[in-house]
C-alpha cells in the first residue's frame, strides 16, 4: 500500500508508472521527446530502492554526460531526504515528492533548473568506497542488508550517488579493481587527457620524423583501432589492420602501425590510459576474464541506461555482458532523436533491443509535457518522413487545452535579410515581454553564426554562444586575423608570435627567442630606434608607401646580422614569410577590396590548404565555411562603409573620400571585430541563446528560430549521399523542432554566401514534406 501511494504521489502517467514498475525483466522505455524521461529513469530508481528494498549498491545507472549524471543524482537526494522525514503523515511526503515529479507542472520545473546547472558538480559521481568494492572482487565480504529508516540517511544518501554516473566514469571504476589483470597494466594508473595525448604523439612523431600534419589523423587512427577491438598487443595486429582500415599508401600503413604501439608503449610505461581505453579496457576484462564478469553478476542486479541511441558498438557489448550475467537491464531513450551516428553512435542498438535481448518488456512515452500541439503536430509530420519512423515511438501529443500557434515559415531574399528579421523579431518579442534568455536561434554549422552575430551586435542584443565559441573566437578566424593584425602593424609581437609558425613552417620556438632578442637589441620601443654603426636597420628597410611605418619586426626578420643566428634552412622560410607580408601590405596599400585582400592571405599563408587535409569531412566543412565567411565578412564590412562614405559625404568628394577610406579599411575591419569581442556578456546577463542543433540536444526554449533551412545546409550536403544520413539529418530537424515549448520560426534563404560567391538555393526538403496546414497562414508559399 506505501509503495502503490508513493508512485501515486509521483503523478506519473499511466505509461510512466508502467516504465517503472517493471522490475522482474529487461524493459525498453521509448520516450519521446519531451515525455519525462529523466523524471521516469529516476522515478525507477527510487521506487526500486524505497519500494522493494533493493540495495544501491546493486544499482547502476549510466548516461553520457556529468550534467545528466548530476542531474539524476540531484532528483534522487531529494526523493530520498523525504523518505528520511517519511512518517505516518503520508501527505506531508506526498506533497514534497509532487514538487519534483509532478509532469504537469509549469515548464519553469525543477527539470529546467537541473539543466542549467553546473556539470562540474558531477565531480562526486567518480567517488567511492574501494574498500568495499574489493572486498567483494576477492569473494570476501558479502553485501550488506538494506538498511532500516534510521540508517537511511547515513547508507542511502550516500550509495545511491555512486550508482548514477557517465560511462567513463564507471570506466574508471571499473579498472580501478581490475586494470591489473591484463598485461603489464597496473591499477594505480592516471587519466591521459588529450593535451598528454598529443603530447606523447609528438614526442614519437618527432623520434621517427613523421609529418606533424598528420598527427591528428593518427590520433584519430588510434581511437578507432581501439574501438574496433583492435589492440596493440594484439599477434595479427597488421592482419586486423587490413581487415578495418584502407590506406593511400603501404608507407603509411606501417607509419601508423609504428605510431600506434609507440603510443601504447608510453601509455604503460607512464601508467596511464586514454578516454578510449576507459571504456574498451572495460570491455576487455569482461570478455577475457571469468572472474571479471562473475564480479558484475554477484555485484550488479538492476543497469538502468539514458540515452540508450547514443550508445557505440563498444558500450553495447558492455550491456549485453551485463545482461549474460544475469543484470536486468533498463534502457531509455528515442531513435528519433539518434543524431551521433558522425560519433559512432549506433542507432540499431535501441532498434534491435527487443530482438537481441530475451523476454523485453516495450514501454512507449507519447505524452509530450513541453510543446503545444501545434508544434508536436508538425514534428510529427517532420520525423514521418522515416522510413524506420514506425518503429517505437508513433505520434507526440499533448494533454494541454491549448493548441498553440503553427510555426512560422519565411523565405528571404538573402541571408542578411534573413538575419535582420530574426534579429527585428527577437526585439520585437522582447518589446512584448519575453526574456532572451527564453529565446534561441539555432543554425546547422557553426559558420552559420558569423551573420546572425553581426546583426544582433548592431542591433545591441546581447548574446552567448551555447557550447560553443563566438565567430571570430573560433581558432580558424583568430589565425588569420592574427595575420591581418601583423600586416596592419609590423610591431604587434604577439600577432607576430601568432601566426609566424601557423601553419607549421620549421621555426621552432627557439627561432622565435632569437628573432627577439634581436629586436630588442636594435629597437628600444615603438618608434625608437638605435641610430647609427651595426645597429642601423634602416638598411634593410621598406619604403612608407602607404602610411605604414618603418623599423618594424619585418625588417628585422630580413636582416643578415639576424640571419647569422639562424638555421640555414629557416632562412628561405623568413624570406618567403617576408615577401608574403610585403605583398599583401601593397594589396592594402593600393586599395583592393578588403574580402580579397582576407581570402589573398587566407591562401597564401596556407591556412587554407592546411584545413583541406583535416581527415574528418565534418571538420573540414566548417573549418573552411567559417574561414569563407570571414571573407563574406570583409565584403559586408567594404560595403557598409561605401554606404555609409555615401551617405555622408558630397558628390564630387566621394570618389577621394572613398579612395583615401580603402587604406584603412582594414584597420577598421579590425577594430570593429576588437569592439564587438569587447561586449562579451556578464555570466548572469540577460541574453539570447546561439547554438547549433546538435548542441540544443537536451535543452529547451520558450521561443525558438531555426535559420539556414536550404538543401545542402540542412540537410547537408555530405549527408544527402546515404539514405540512413539523410535519416539523420531529419531526425536532427526533428530535434531542434522539438525544443521548441510555445513558439516556433523557421527561415531560409535563396541567396547565401557560403561556398561560392553567391550561391543559390531551394528550400530544405524537409520543409516540403510537411503538409501546409501545419503551417502558420502568413508563411511563405512551400509548393506552386
Amino acid at each position: 500500500m506505501a509503495a502503490a501511494t508513493s508512485l501515486i504521489s509521483m503523478r506519473l502517467n499511466a505509461k510512466q508508472r508502467e516504465a517503472v514498475e517493471v522490475t522482474d525483466r529487461h524493459v525498453l522505455i521509448l520516450a519521446g521527446a519531451g515525455s519525462g524521461k529523466t523524471r521516469v529513469i529516476t522515478a525507477k530508481i527510487f521506487h526500486l530502492i524505497k519500494n522493494l528494498n533493493v540495495d544501491p549498491y546493486s544499482l547502476l545507472a549510466m548516461t553520457f554526460t556529468n550534467k545528466a549524471a548530476y542531474e539524476m543524482q540531484e532528483r534522487i537526494k531529494q526523493f530520498l531526504q523525504v523518505v528520511d522525514h517519511y512518517n505516518t503523515r503520508l501527505t506531508s511526503a506526498d506533497e514534497e515528492t509532487n514538487r519534483y515529479l509532478n509532469p504537469h507542472r509549469s515548464t519553469d520545473d525543477l527539470e529546467t533548473q537541473s539543466r542549467q546547472s553546473s556539470s562540474s558538480h558531477a565531480a562526486v559521481s567518480v567517488k567511492f568506497d574501494r574498500t568495499d568494492e574489493v572486498s567483494l572482487a576477492e569473494g570476501g565480504a558479502t553485501q550488506s542488508k538494506f538498511p532500516s529508516k534510521s540508517q537511511y540517511k547515513n547508507r542511502s544518501l550516500r550509495s545511491y550517488e555512486r550508482s548514477i554516473m557517465t560511462f567513463h566514469a564507471f570506466g574508471v571504476r571499473f579498472l580501478r579493481m581490475f586494470l591489473h589483470l591484463l598485461p603489464a597494466r597496473q591499477n594505480g594508473f592516471v587519466i591521459c587527457d588529450d593535451t598528454q595525448k598529443k603530447a606523447f604523439l609528438r614526442e614519437i612523431f618527432k623520434e621517427h620524423d613523421f609529418n606533424v600534419q598528420e598527427l591528428k589523423e593518427a590520433s584519430r587512427f588510434i581511437s578507432l583501432a581501439k574501438n574496433k577491438l583492435i589492440f596493440s598487443d594484439a599477434s595479427d595486429l597488421e592482419g586486423q589492420i587490413d581487415k578495418n582500415f584502407t590506406f593511400p599508401l603501404k608507407t603509411k600503413k606501417k607509419s601508423f602501425l609504428t605510431i600506434y604501439r609507440a603510443y601504447e608503449k608510453l601509455l604503460i610505461e607512464s601508467n596511464r590510459v586514454d578516454f578510449d581505453d576507459l571504456i574498451v579496457l572495460t570491455l576487455r576484462l569482461l570478455n577475457e576474464h571469468a572472474s571479471v564478469r562473475d564480479y558484475v553478476g554477484r555485484r550488479w542486479k538492476y543497469l538502468l541506461v539514458d540515452e540508450y541511441q547514443d550508445t557505440d558498438s563498444v558500450q553495447e557489448k558492455i550491456i549485453e555482458q551485463f545482461a549474460k550475467q544475469g543484470t536486468l537491464i533498463t534502457v531509455v531513450g528515442d531513435h528519433n532523436q539518434a543524431i551521433y551516428g558522425f560519433r559512432g553512435a549506433q542507432i540499431t542498438n535501441i532498434l534491435q533491443f527487443s530482438r537481441k535481448y530475451a523476454n523485453v518488456h516495450c514501454v512507449l512515452l507519447e505524452e509530450n509535457y513541453r510543446s503545444t500541439n501545434a508544434i508536436l503536430n508538425f514534428a510529427n509530420a517532420v520525423i514521418a518522413g522515416n522510413a524506420r519512423y514506425k518503429q517505437g515511438v508513433r505520434k507526440l501529443f499533448a494533454q494541454r487545452d491549448s493548441v498553440g500557434t503553427n510555426p512560422l515559415y519565411l523565405e528571404f531574399k538573402s541571408d542578411s535579410e534573413e538575419a535582420d528579421w530574426v534579429t527585428r523579431n527577437v526585439l520585437t518579442l522582447r518589446k512584448e515581454g519575453a526574456k532572451l534568455s527564453e529565446m534561441a536561434i539555432f543554425y546547422r554549422t557553426n559558420y552559420q553564426s558569423r551573420i546572425i552575430e553581426e546583426h544582433l551586435i548592431k542591433a545591441q542584443v546581447p548574446y552567448r554562444v551555447v557550447k560553443g565559441y563566438r565567430f571570430y573566437e573560433r581558432k580558424e578566424i583568430k589565425e588569420v586575423l592574427a595575420y591581418l593584425n601583423f600586416i596592419v602593424n609590423l610591431r604587434d609581437r604577439p600577432a607576430f608570435r601568432a601566426c609566424i609558425n601557423v601553419p607549421k613552417r620549421s621555426i621552432g620556438e627557439q627561432t622565435v627567442k632569437t628573432i627577439f632578442q634581436f629586436l630588442d637589441e636594435h629597437l628600444m620601443g615603438l618608434g625608437e630606434k638605435k641610430i647609427g654603426g651595426e645597429n642601423d636597420l634602416t638598411a634593410a628597410g621598406e619604403d612608407n608607401e602607404g602610411g605604414f611605418e618603418e623599423n618594424t619586426i619585418l625588417e628585422v626578420l630580413a636582416h643578415p646580422k639576424l640571419l647569422e643566428r639562424l638555421p640555414k634552412r629557416v632562412h628561405t622560410v623568413l624570406s618567403d614569410f617576408v615577401q608574403f607580408i610585403r605583398s599583401a601590405r601593397e594589396k592594402v596599400a593600393m586599395g583592393q577590396p578588403l574580402n580579397e585582400v582576407i581570402e589573398y592571405v587566407i591562401n597564401k599563408s596556407g591556412l587554407w590548404h592546411y584545413y583541406e587535409q583535416v581527415s574528418d569531412k565534418f571538420e573540414r566543412d566548417v573549418r573552411l565555411g567559417s574561414l569563407k565567411q570571414l571573407v563574406y565578412s570583409g565584403l559586408d564590412f567594404s560595403e557598409e562603409t561605401d554606404n555609409e562614405s555615401t551617405d555622408n559625404e558630397s558628390t564630387d568628394n566621394v570618389n577621394n573620400s572613398t579612395a583615401r577610406s580603402k587604406q584603412g579599411l582594414l584597420s577598421a575591419f579590425l577594430e570593429n571585430i576588437s569592439l564587438a569581442g569587447s561586449e562579451e556578456p556578464e555570466k548572469d546577463a540577460e541574453v539570447i541563446n546561439l547554438l547549433t542543433v546538435h548542441n540544443a540536444k537536451g535543452l529547451e526554449y520558450h521561443t525558438v528560430h531555426v535559420v539556414g533551412m536550404e538543401e545542402g545546409v540542412f540537410p547537408h550536403f555530405l549527408s544527402m549521399g546515404e539514405v540512413s544520413q539523410l535519416e539523420e539529418e531529419r531526425r536532427l530537424f526533428y530535434v531542434a523542432v522539438t525544443r521548441a515549448m510555445r513558439r516556433l520560426y523557421i527561415s531560409s534563404a535563396k541567396i547565401k554566401q557560403i561556398r561560392g560567391e553567391f550561391d543559390f538555393f531551394q528550400v530544405s526538403r524537409f520543409l516540403k514534406e510537411i503538409p501546409s496546414s501545419y503551417f502558420d497562414q502568413e508563411s511563405t508559399l512551400l509548393k506552386e
